[in-house]
């Protein structure tokens, strides 16, 4: 996939950095990619855990293929998530199933979110809000990636958020929290997310 910054400077491409068909169309690529991902892995049957668990866990596993921790890749990912075996046993699945040329990750229940050393990531579902700001004190302590349900949870500090467009699983990041975290995120990724505080101070959805 070609950096999308590149273009964005060619002659004639506009002010507008990203129609809307344009930014429809990679999104439903990539939802389309992450949702076969999820089909070959038999660990998961479709009835025990949630399309949108399954879905959300396989953009968390290529998470890791895009973004670099300070202290270099991390083989395993440790993904810490917060009350959700379901969500556990389907990133597991997505890991197990990917391939010796991708990146191994492997999911730990957790359920303490403040017991985040060990953790790479730490991932916190719907219905655990009362727990956030916890989660992020601590991990502000270490470089994790934090993850959440909502794009609350990246404008109240979190790295990472997803949320629903048209029945469609997308991704805020925040570019100040990931670069507090020592994160750094390819170019290919941030072309894909909702990006709620740009270094030009301006939101792109």
């Amino acid at each position: 996939m070609a950096d999308t910054r590149n273009h964005l400077n060619q002659p004639g491409s506009g002010s507008a950095a990203f129609s809307p068909a344009s930014l429809n169309a990679r999104v439903a690529l990539l939802a389309a990619l992450l949702v076969m991902l999820l089909f070959p892995a038999p660990a998961v049957a479709a009835d025990e855990v949630p399309l949108e668990t399954r879905i959300k866990a396989a953009m968390i596993y290529n998470f890791s293929r895009f973004i670099r921790w300070n202290d270099g890749v991390k083989e395993p990912l440790t993904v810490c998530v917060v009350k959700d075996s379901g969500m556990v046993q389907a990133i597991n699945a997505v890991s197990d199933s990917s391939g010796r040329e991708k990146r191994l990750a492997r999911a730990l229940r957790i359920e303490d979110p403040t017991t985040v050393r060990g953790c790479d990531a730490i991932y916190l579902p719907n219905g655990t809000e009362s727990l956030t700001a916890m989660a992020l004190q601590a991990s502000r302590q270490e470089s994790v990636l934090t993850i959440g349900d909502s794009l609350r949870f990246v404008e109240n500090g979190g790295a990472m958020g997803f949320f629903l467009d048209n029945d469609r699983v997308r991704f805020a990041v925040s570019l100040s929290t990931l670069e507090s975290a020592g994160l750094t995120v390819s170019s290919r990724l941030l072309s894909l997310a909702k990006v709620v505080d740009r270094r030009d101070g301006k939101s792109r959805r």
